[in-house]
């Protein structure tokens, strides 16, 4: 690469070789430009420099965001435009600074897990930069985690991304007990998961990995000296956006096309938990995950999940807790006190969380005129536990929301969904 020989080395706090955002290679440090890009042109490398070419100005959120996580702008450039193929231009990079939207990252927390990946590559391919790294370690269960990220808060835990910090790594996800007073419900869902990971029933294969996969469980110490339970699971990429993020996307509601396929894959995953004997408890739109390139949906927070078929000796199971910011999800029987966990409180709760997708209110079980009217009719019948001509078999509904797939929209085909990032 040719670079300006009255470079000063050492300049941008950078000692010995580093990456140049723009061919991904390490050159030697005081390198200031790239000459080779863009013939004629001189692309600049180092952190003033670039600050210079977006005209001094930078997107206020995506400031933040290097700065918390300690990131150089060429790390994020480079792994943008080496990993993640975002910017073919170098011109690209430029318009991204200012406005990051553009490229489907504008949306928190697309833009912080972008930024939060890059410092792993940089730090992978230049060694420690930035100085210490911003990713605490946590001992739990004789490992220890480097944690990368908040992904969410419920109710009574805290959801974390994290690396097992060794040579042989591995994402996953930590989910941090916040209310002593609901240890039984995070107990409950290892027991769960456990089980459900062990099943035989046919299908069992796909539908595991739909499932959060459970590697182990242990306490973190606090720093009153006490100590909080954690629950770990493996991470599964690309299912970063929560029914919520679906909706905040598409406010008027998204696409028939998408509502269906988001309809048939909770269904599918229900079938197998209830033909294994368990009912979720909790469809939510937080508890839903979706992957909008694959159309794919997955199904977390199990702490609320109980037996459909008492086991020999026991009574039947009650939910063991609710969401009161959700209520609008679940029947009002459940407040009342009088619904037993049974499948059809899975399938109300997950078809007033289609309704929700499809633009609606799951509060009066209104649906979007701009929906087709037998899709409509659909999800006002299993938003509504009385309604008659209803089934309580996951698989059976299924095979009902393909019929009304083939009335509305013809044969099966693939429809691209847009949400950011993808």
């Amino acid at each position: 690469m040719n670079h300006d020989d009255g470079a000063v080395p050492g300049e941008d706090g950078l000692a010995g070789r580093f990456l140049a955002w723009t061919s991904g290679r390490l050159v030697e440090a005081g390198t200031r430009h790239d000459r080779e890009a863009v013939p004629g042109e001189a692309i600049p490398l180092l952190e003033e420099d670039l600050r210079d070419w977006t005209g001094g100005w930078m997107d206020p959120e995506l400031e933040g965001l290097l700065a918390t996580w300690r990131l150089p702008l060429r790390g994020l450039l480079g792994y943008l435009r080496q990993v993640r193929r975002a910017l073919p231009s170098v011109d690209d990079a430029a318009v991204f600074l200012q406005r990051p939207e553009r490229f489907g990252l504008g949306h928190h927390p697309t833009l912080e897990d972008a930024v939060r990946s890059a410092r792993l590559w940089l730090e992978a391919r230049e060694g420690a930069v930035a100085g210490p790294s911003p990713f605490p370690r946590w001992a739990i269960a004789g490992e220890v985690y480097a944690v990368e990220g908040l992904l969410g808060r419920g109710d009574g835990s805290d959801v974390y991304l994290a690396r097992r910090d060794r040579r042989v790594t591995e994402r996953v996800v930590l989910k941090v007990l916040r209310a002593p007073r609901d240890a039984d419900l995070l107990a409950r869902e290892a027991s769960v998961l456990q089980a459900l990971s062990a099943s035989q029933v046919q299908g069992h294969e796909h539908f595991s990995t739909r499932l959060p996969q459970w590697v182990a469980s242990g306490s973190l110490a606090r720093e009153d000296g006490s100590r909080a339970p954690v629950h770990i699971t493996r991470w599964q990429s690309g299912f970063v956006h929560t029914l919520e993020d679906v909706r905040a996307q598409h406010p008027r509601g998204a696409e028939p096309s998408a509502v269906l396929w988001l309809w048939k894959r909770s269904l599918e995953l229900l079938g197998f938990i209830h033909h294994n004997g368990y009912v979720h408890g909790a469809v939510l739109p937080c508890h839903l995950l979706v992957h909008a390139r694959d159309h794919g949906v997955r199904l977390v927070g199990w702490s609320c999940a109980v037996r459909s078929r008492p086991r020999p000796g026991h009574g039947a199971e009650a939910l063991p807790a609710t969401s009161e910011g959700y209520c609008d999800y679940y029947p009002r029987a459940v407040w009342e006190g009088d619904a037993p966990p049974e499948a059809s409180l899975d399938l109300t709760m997950t078809a007033r969380c289609m309704l929700y997708a499809a633009g609606g209110e799951p509060a009066r079980g209104t649906v979007p005129g701009t929906v087709p009217e037998p899709l409509a009719a659909l999800l006002r019948r299993y938003s509504n536990p009385r309604a008659s001509g209803r089934t309580d078999d996951a698989w059976v509904l299924l095979r009902e929301v393909e019929a009304v797939g083939r009335a509305v929209q013809g044969p099966p085909r693939y429809h691209p969904f847009a949400m950011p990032g993808w």
